[in-house]
């Protein structure tokens, strides 16, 4: 577990809730870099997370379908 700052002790570092939230907190951040970068990542030829839901969707989900479900 990486975090920074102060250095935290094995038995915090191992502590399931922290864990928890710890991945929960990079979910959060790894949707909303998607959210923020879709446009210019479908530019590209890029999937992610944005794209992918809409394609798994057949279509019938748009982009603000697709962020309104991820937030």
């Amino acid at each position: 577990l990486y975090l920074v700052g102060p250095k935290l002790s094995d038995d915090v570092a191992e502590n399931q809730e922290l864990n928890y939230l710890f991945k929960t907190m990079s979910t959060c951040g790894r949707l909303l870099n998607d959210i923020h970068g879709f446009k210019r990542e479908s530019d590209e030829g890029k999937l992610n997370a944005v794209s992918l839901h809409m394609l798994h969707a057949n279509g019938v989900v748009t982009y603000e379908d697709a962020i309104d479900m991820m937030k």
